[in-house]
């Protein structure tokens, strides 16, 4: 007979899981509030991190950064090294490259579908002002409260029991992005650097 209970654990655990996404959370919002702050104040850029960045230049205070390079001088971080494992390995930092990534495809048609942010930030056509207001919309959107009516309303269907959305062949969601943006986000942890970021 199992003794597996039928109800999720409560108590203690659970509530310093919740507490550890809640201070993720905001302390994600904080970053891509300070990094928009920092492109308006220094500048922003297409390419590395900042000036040099692929050649292991260090950041120094007052040089114009790109998306990510924000981003990661907002976490105090200031070499290209750990700049490229900070993406990746820090929470807080990884979830505001996701929500920026959200932000940027949030009405986008499937085929303008972005899945790095830093090609996205280096596109010929990008301006300071889009990304400055992308990153505050990101974290704004990272303080607002989850409608579940609005999500509903906004996906129209809920996945079936199989995983699938009614109506959509299985793989539908990989190819399109599916509800989230989640193939984008997913395409963009695999890959959150861009070639002109490593300095290929």
């Amino acid at each position: 007979m199992s003794t597996a209970p039928d109800t999720p654990p409560t108590g203690p655990v659970v509530v310093l899981v919740d507490e550890l996404q809640e201070l993720t959370e905001r302390h994600a919002q904080q970053l891509l509030s300070r990094a928009a702050e920092r492109l308006e104040r220094h500048g922003w850029r297409r390419g590395a991190y900042w000036p040099d960045s692929y050649l292991f230049a260090p950041y120094i205070e007052g040089d114009p950064c790109c998306a990510l390079g924000a981003l990661v001088v907002a976490d105090g971080i200031t070499s290209y090294e750990a700049a490229n494992r900070a993406l990746t390995a820090r929470p807080a930092l990884a979830l505001a490259v996701d929500a920026l990534a959200a932000e940027i495809n949030r009405n986008a048609d499937d085929i303008d579908h972005v899945a790095d942010v830093a090609d996205w930030n280096d596109d010929p056509g990008r301006t300071a002002t889009e990304v400055i207001t992308a990153m505050r919309a990101a974290a704004d959107r990272l303080t607002a409260q989850i409608d579940p009516a609005a999500v509903l309303a906004a996906f129209g269907h809920l996945p079936t029991a199989a995983g699938n959305v009614a109506g959509c062949e299985p793989d539908v969601l990989d190819r399109r992005g599916g509800p989230g943006q989640q193939a984008a986000l997913q395409r963009h942890r695999r890959r959150p650097i861009g070639h002109r970021h490593l300095g290929l």
